[in-house]
C-alpha cells in the first residue's frame, strides 16, 4: 500500500481506507483556516483541537500511527510560527492520555475487572467462562489483545506494546460504566496552552495541573527541546514522571526524574532525555556544580531550554530570596567555637533565671502597686517574647503603658540604662538584634579573654592575634542571636542529626537553605547536632537567576493571583486564572476570634469532636511547627484520634494526605504541609455521613426526648439531609430559619410527634458534607492563607 503524505502515512496496523480515498492530513486539512500569519486565542485553539480527532480521525489511527505523527510534527512545523504543531501535538495527546491513563487500566491486576473478566484467558485449573464461547468479532479482538498484552508484559516495557485503534473503539462501545474513560478536561488544555505561551496559570486545587504540564511538554520535546518539569519536592517528582511516562514514552519520548540522592551517573542519564521532572533546587545545584567542573565530560546537564514549573508560587516567589549556594572548605576553629558555645549557654541560662525571678516578683506583686511598672518593663526588657509577660501586660495596659514609659524616656529607642543593669543583653526580637550589657561582656570575657575592640582598623591590616579576636566576637554574636533569636519548631527543626531551616510564612521546611556569617554552625552547637562549619561560596545562584538562563519558562499553581504583581515584577510572566472546571461547593463561614489561646484550643476540639460524631473528616490549619504540636497535644488530652503533618514529620507527607479524606480522620498541618498532594475523599463519604447523623439524632432523641436543631451549612446540605429524613420512617424534619444566617436549620423531631414550631435544641447538632477545614490563624498572606 502506498504511503500517503501528511502525519500520518499507512501501517500494516492502521484500519483500512477506502479504495481511492486518501486520508486527510492534519497540515492539509487545516492549513487555510489555522494560518501562522495570525495569532488565534486560547479559545480558538481549544476548538481546533477538540475537532482535530474527526478532523485527523485520531480515534481510528493506532499507537504506532499517533508515534509516527508526533515524531513529524518537527520536520513539518514552520520555523516562522512557534506555535506550529500546536494544535495536532495536543490532539495527539489527548487521545495518548485518553488510552494510556485510561483504557490501559484493563491491564492493571489491582483494577476491577468484573465487566471484562470473560475477555481475560481463565486461570489454571479454572473452566473457561460459557459467555467467552459466543464472543463477536470485536470481543475476540478484545480478548486477544488482552491475552497477547499479558503474554509480554512480563517481558516488555508497556509503553513498547503499541495496539492497534480497534482495540480501543471496541473497549469504548463496551465500557458502558465509562470505569475506563480518562478525559483530560478543557481547562486542562486550555492551561496547556497558556504554559506553552510563557504564561502563569492559576488552577485550583484537584484541577489536573499533573496532566495539564503534559500537553507544553509534549510539544516542546517534539520540537526538539529538553524538557524540565519543575516540582516542589522529590516524591512529586517521582510521582508524577511514574503517572505520565506512558504517555511520553509511547509517543517515542524519552522521561526520567533528577532526585536528591542520585549520583552523577545517574543524573547524567537522567539529563540525556527528552523531558525530565525534579525538584527546583536540584536543577539550580547541578547548574552550580557543572560550572565548577575543568571536565565538561564529568558535567551532567546539556543545557536549560524549558521549564514549567508546579507550585510556582513558593518555587519563585517564596524561595525567591533564598540563593542556591555551594561552599567549599570551612575556616572553622572548633574549639574556639565549643568554648563560645558553652560561655553564651551558660550567660543565657543566667538571663533565663533572672527573667524568672521578675515573673515571679511580678506574680506576687499588687498591679496598683508604685513599683509594679517598673518591674513589669525590667521582665519585659529581660525577656521579651515570654507568652506570661505578655498575658500579664494585656491584663494590665495602664501599667504596660507606665512600664514602657519607663523604659525609653523622653522616646529614646534605647532603654534606661539603670533598669539594664542586672541584665546580661538586651534583646529586640522585631529588629533580629541582640546586645550585650556591661554585665554580660565581662562575664564573657571572664570565660573567654578580651574581646576585639570595634574601629580597630582595617581588616586586611590585622595580626594573626586580632583577626581571631575579630572570629571570636563574630562566632559569640551568632551564638547570642541563635540561643535568643531563633525558636525551635518556629525557625528551623532538628532532623536527622542536623539543622532545617523553617520558612517562618509558609511553615515548609528548606532543606538546602542555611544561615550565612556563622549562624548556622551556632544554631547547630546550640542544639548539639553534627556541626558543619561555612566556607567561603564557591559558587551561588538565586531563583530569579537561575531561571532567567532558560529560552522558555512558565509556571502553575493554585494561588497565583495575589503574587501576580511579583511574577511581573521579576519574571516578567502574566498570570491568567482559569475557571474550575466544575463548580466549586465549598462554602466559607465567619471566622470566630477568641480571647486567649485556651478558649481557641477548647473551640477546635469542639469541632473535630462534632465532625468525629457523624465520620466527617476534619483538617485543622495552623501555620507554624509549634503551633501545631500545641493543638496536636490538645486533641491528644482530649482524648481525638488524628494525625500531624508538619515539617517534622514530613517524610511522611504523602500518606497521611491520602488518608485525611477517610471518614471520621482528623488531620493537624502546617499551611503548607503536603503541598501538591490532594486530598481523595471517599467516593461513599457523604453517604457514610448522612448514615452516622441518622444514627446519631435518633440516639440524641432517645436521651433527650426533645426536638434537635440541625445546623447546616448550606441549603444543598439540608436537603440532602430532609431527603434522607423523610425516607426514615421513625424520623421527620421541618426546615426553618435558624438564629445563625450563615446556616440552614432543620428541626427534627420523632416522626410520631412533631415539634412545636419554633423549638430549638439548646444544644445544636452541627451537620456537614465533605471535608471540614478549620483555619486556626489568620494567615499574612491571602495566597497562603487556609481561607
Amino acid at each position: 500500500m502506498n504511503a500517503t503524505s501528511g502525519l500520518f502515512p499507512e501501517t500494516t496496523d492502521s484500519v483500512a481506507a477506502a479504495p481511492g480515498r486518501r486520508r486527510p492530513a492534519l497540515l492539509t486539512a487545516l492549513k487555510d483556516r489555522f494560518s501562522p500569519r495570525r495569532r488565534l486565542t486560547e479559545r480558538q485553539l481549544l476548538h481546533a483541537i477538540r475537532r482535530a480527532p474527526s478532523t485527523m480521525e485520531l480515534p481510528r489511527r493506532s499507537d504506532r500511527e499517533l508515534r509516527a505523527a508526533l515524531n513529524r510534527i518537527q520536520a513539518t512545523a514552520n520555523p516562522a510560527d512557534p506555535e506550529s504543531g500546536l494544535v495536532a501535538a495536543f490532539a495527539i495527546t489527548d487521545e495518548t492520555i485518553r488510552r494510556r491513563l485510561g483504557y490501559w487500566r484493563v491491564f492493571d491486576p489491582a483494577f476491577d475487572r468484573r465487566d471484562w473478566e470473560k475477555y481475560f484467558p481463565p486461570a489454571p485449573g479454572r473452566p473457561i467462562d460459557p459467555a467467552a464461547a459466543a464472543l463477536t468479532a470485536d470481543e475476540r479482538l478484545i480478548a486477544a489483545t488482552l491475552r497477547r498484552v499479558q503474554g509480554e508484559l512480563p517481558l516488555r516495557d508497556p509503553w513498547d506494546l503499541l495496539l492497534p485503534a480497534e482495540f480501543y473503539q471496541s473497549l469504548a462501545d463496551r465500557d458502558t460504566h465509562s470505569r475506563l474513560q480518562f478525559q483530560p478536561t478543557d481547562e486542562q488544555i486550555l492551561a496547556g496552552i497558556h504554559l506553552f505561551r510563557g504564561k502563569i496559570v492559576e488552577m485550583n486545587a484537584g484541577e489536573g495541573k499533573t496532566i495539564a504540564a503534559a500537553f507544553p511538554a509534549i510539544l516542546h520535546a517534539s520540537h526538539g527541546r529538553p524538557v524540565h518539569i519543575a516540582t516542589a519536592n522529590d516524591y512529586l517528582a517521582a510521582r508524577d514522571c511514574e503517572l505520565l511516562a506512558p504517555v511520553y514514552r509511547s509517543l517515542g519520548l524519552s522521561v526520567d526524574n533528577v532526585l536528591t540522592s542520585m549520583l552523577d551517573a545517574e543524573r547524567r542519564y537522567a539529563y540525556g532525555q527528552h523531558i525530565v521532572y525534579g525538584p527546583l533546587r536540584e536543577f539550580g545545584f547541578d547548574l552550580l556544580r557543572d560550572n565548577l567542573k575543568t571536565n565538561p565530560a564529568a558535567q551532567v546537564q546539556r543545557g536549560l531550554d524549558t521549564i514549567i514549573i508546579d507550585e510556582a508560587d513558593q518555587a519563585l516567589i517564596d524561595e525567591a530570596r533564598t540563593p542556591l549556594i555551594i561552599a567549599g572548605p570551612p575556616p572553622l576553629n572548633r574549639q574556639t567555637l565549643d568554648r563560645a558555645n558553652q560561655a553564651v549557654a551558660e550567660l543565657t541560662q543566667r538571663q533565663a533565671d533572672l527573667a524568672a525571678e521578675y515573673r515571679s516578683r511580678l506574680e506576687r506583686e499588687s498591679p496598683t502597686a508604685k513599683t509594679y511598672p517598673r518591674l513589669l518593663g525590667q521582665a519585659l526588657l529581660a525577656q521579651p517574647g515570654n507568652a506570661r509577660l505578655r498575658q500579664l501586660a494585656a491584663a494590665q495596659p495602664r501599667a504596660y503603658r507606665q512600664a514602657l514609659a519607663a523604659l525609653y524616656p523622653d522616646g529614646s529607642d534605647y532603654p534606661d540604662p539603670a533598669l539594664a543593669a542586672d541584665l546580661y543583653c538586651l534583646i529586640d526580637p522585631e529588629r533580629r538584634f541582640v546586645t550585650l550589657t556591661a554585665r554580660g561582656l565581662a562575664f564573657l570575657e571572664g570565660k573567654l579573654g578580651h574581646f576585639y575592640a570595634a574601629g580597630a582598623g582595617n581588616s586586611a591590616a590585622l595580626s594573626r592575634p586580632e583577626a581571631r579576636r575579630v572570629n571570636l566576637t563574630n562566632q559569640v554574636y551568632q551564638l547570642l542571636r541563635a540561643y535568643l533569636l531563633l525558636q525551635k519548631d518556629g525557625d528551623y527543626i532538628v532532623a536527622e542529626d542536623g539543622i532545617i531551616l523553617l520558612d517562618r510564612v509558609t511553615g515548609r521546611p528548606r532543606p538546602d537553605s542555611r544561615y550565612q556569617e556563622g549562624l548556622h554552625p551556632a544554631l547547630e552547637a546550640k542544639e548539639k547536632v553534627a556541626i558543619q562549619p561555612d566556607g567561603p561560596a564557591l559558587a551561588q545562584i538565586s531563583v530569579p537567576g537561575l531561571v532567567q538562563r532558560y529560552r522558555h519558562l512558565s509556571g502553575m499553581t493554585g494561588t497565583a493571583i495575589d503574587a501576580a504583581a511579583e511574577f511581573q515584577q521579576l519574571y516578567s510572566r502574566e498570570v491568567v486564572v482559569l475557571p474550575a472546571a466544575r463548580p466549586v461547593r465549598r462554602q466559607d463561614l465567619p471566622s470566630r476570634v477568641y480571647n486567649c489561646q485556651e478558649e481557641q484550643l477548647a473551640a477546635i476540639a469542639a469541632a473535630v469532636r462534632q465532625c468525629q460524631k457523624i465520620g466527617q473528616p476534619v483538617l485543622v490549619g495552623v501555620q507554624t511547627v509549634a503551633q501545631s504540636a500545641r493543638v496536636s497535644q490538645y486533641l491528644a488530652q482530649q482524648g481525638l484520634d488524628h494525625r500531624l503533618l508538619n515539617a517534622v514529620t514530613r517524610p511522611a507527607e504523602a500518606e497521611i494526605i491520602r488518608q485525611a479524606g477517610a471518614a471520621g480522620a482528623v488531620t493537624v498541618a502546617t499551611n503548607m504541609a503536603g503541598r501538591g498532594v490532594d486530598i481523595l475523599l471517599d467516593p461513599a463519604l457523604n453517604q457514610q455521613i448522612i448514615a452516622n447523623a441518622l444514627s446519631r439524632l435518633r440516639q440524641r432523641l432517645d436521651s433527650e426526648n426533645r426536638p434537635i436543631a440541625v445546623q447546616c451549612p448550606t441549603a444543598a446540605e439540608a436537603d440532602l439531609l430532609a431527603a434522607a429524613l423523610s425516607a426514615d420512617s421513625g424520623l421527620t424534619g421541618v426546615r426553618q430559619d435558624g438564629n445563625r444566617a450563615a446556616f440552614t436549620e432543620l428541626i427534627v423531631s420523632r416522626a410520631d410527634c412533631p415539634p412545636p414550631a419554633p423549638a430549638l435544641s439548646p444544644e445544636p447538632l452541627e451537620f456537614g458534607l465533605g471535608l471540614y477545614v478549620l483555619s486556626a490563624a489568620f494567615s499574612p498572606a491571602a495566597r497562603i492563607s487556609w481561607q
